[in-house]
């Protein structure tokens, strides 16, 4: 210890240490402030910047296939009627979520922990906002 202690007061030595130092810095090519523009580049980020989703309202409605008759040919096979819910008498409705990706090319992925589908849907995680 008592060595180390005179070896660093040698001003040739101190200045080695410190050209080492910076060569270091620069062949990992990041520093500290690159660490906290990637913390404040998560914490801006949000799911909005890799999908768009959105929920519709549908009328749900019976499907029962159509008797074609020898001048009546529309090209479908199934019509579809409204259906009425039994407790309110009114139309029956249900709700479809859509999500659309953005184009790998458009979004920051540097933010997107993990994209699956599971059971037939879409997961996208994004990193963890938390320090």
């Amino acid at each position: 210890m008592v060595e180390g202690n005179r070896t660093l007061r040698n001003p040739n030595i101190k200045k080695q240490l410190s050209t080492f130092k910076r060569q270091l810095i620069s062949d990992l090519y990041f520093d500290v402030n690159n660490v906290i523009n990637d913390y404040i580049q998560q914490a801006n980020s949000d799911i909005k910047d890799v999908i768009d989703f959105k929920t519709v309202k549908k009328w749900l409605g019976i499907r029962f296939m159509v008797v074609r008759v020898k001048y009546e040919d529309y090209g479908r096979n199934y019509r579809s009627t409204p259906r009425i819910d039994p407790d309110t008498g009114e139309q029956a409705y249900y709700y479809e979520n859509i999500f659309k990706m953005h184009n790998i090319d458009e979004i920051d992925t540097s933010n997107v922990k993990s994209v699956r589908i599971d059971k037939g849907d879409a997961v996208v995680e994004m990193y963890d906002k938390r320090y």
